[in-house]
């Protein structure tokens, strides 16, 4: 048995409280994780490709603001909620034909 492996098994076998710790420490570790690889990416300058487009992006007009972009998003939703709503209708419609 791998030790991933034991791992899961074990998890499988922890109780509600010790799971709750698990998922609390493990998702510190990940954050932490996440930090060391996210610093370490920007030293060493393979972040400055993607800055540096982000930057031309801003510059020429491509970017949003974040107001623009929820009115975008609530107009999407409700176009979406409306369309699926016909679609609903139409089904119903013809089931009692």
């Amino acid at each position: 048995m791998s030790t991933v492996q034991e791992i899961e098994k074990a998890i499988t076998q922890l109780p509600k409280d010790g799971l709750a710790v698990l998922r609390e420490w493990f998702e510190e570790f990940d954050a932490k994780m996440w930090d060391r690889q996210f610093e370490e990416d920007a030293q060493s300058g393979k972040l400055e490709k993607l800055a540096n487009e982000a930057i031309a992006d801003f510059r020429a007009g491509r970017c949003v603001s974040h107001t623009e972009r929820e009115k975008n998003i609530r107009i999407i939703s409700a176009r979406t909620a409306t369309a699926q709503e016909r679609r609903r209708h139409e089904t119903e419609s013809r089931k009692s034909q």
